[in-house]
């Protein structure tokens, strides 16, 4: 939106409200340029949330936010999926999305499985002004012994390679130890996360912040090494149900 122009006020023209209207519509001549197209950007966006199935899919992307954003699930290097929230009936019950994956010999690092978020209508975000990711996720499998409770959240942004790497010209990254102890029932639970924390494999976070196109949450080998040991009672199950900014 281009910016508005105030122009000439004649001698006879009083500055009332009348006057405001009446600058608004005038055309050419000096004045002062308004600042109403300025707006800030707010600290306080929603990313992604309510989260169904995708109409007329067959494949990937199968999901969609309430926001317009896609979703995308990947798994690799051992872990096998044995279950998961399939039907809107579930992720409705939940509000939440969720899969469920298991390993039935060692993982190594190379070992992942999780989910990516597209921004908002599968654009960018520009969270500039932003402190905190506020996320509500957890492990609802947790009451199995060897469960992961180690979640990896990538924030990318920028530009994305193709294959193989599929790499971003900026990405930061923050490792979240689920807190069991105090989630619902389901075992979900809100965690805002200092953007401050997050660690840059790619660009700066500065870049980043003003130019947010994914996030991604997974489970990766080498987070815990007993449990990447173990060859039964691992299920995990990854669930998300939000995703926002905040100051």
């Amino acid at each position: 939106m281009a910016n508005l122009r105030m122009g000439y006020i004649g001698k006879s023209f009083s500055l009332g409200i009348l006057g405001i209207v009446g600058t608004l519509v005038a055309c050419g001549g000096g004045g002062i340029t308004s600042t109403v197209a300025n707006t800030p950007v707010s600290p306080y966006i929603l990313f992604g949330s309510s989260f169904l199935g995708k109409t007329g899919a067959s494949g990937e992307p199968w999901m969609v936010s309430g926001e317009g954003g896609d979703i995308f699930t990947f798994a690799g290097g051992g872990f096998t999926r044995n279950w998961g929230l399939d039907s809107d009936a579930l992720r409705n019950e939940r509000q939440a999305v969720g899969q469920q994956f298991e390993h039935t010999s060692a993982i190594t690092d190379a070992a992942y499985f999780g989910y990516s978020f597209k921004a908002p209508a599968n654009g960018t975000v520009n969270a500039s002004q932003s402190g905190m990711l506020v996320i509500s996720m957890g492990n609802g499998a947790a009451a199995n012994a060897n469960s992961h409770n180690t979640f990896v959240i990538d924030i990318q942004g920028g530009t994305q390679a193709g294959a193989p790497t599929y790499a971003w010209t900026n990405q930061c990254s923050v490792d979240q130890v689920l807190d069991n102890s105090t989630n619902n029932s389901y075992g979900l639970k809100t965690y805002r996360i200092p953007l401050s924390s997050l660690t840059c494999s790619a660009g700066t976070l500065a870049a980043l912040k003003a130019d947010i196109k994914q996030v991604s949450v997974k489970v990766v080998g080498g987070k815990e090494p007993t449990k990447d040991a173990t060859t039964a009672n691992n299920s995990t199950l990854m669930q998300v149900s939000y995703i926002g900014f905040a100051l």
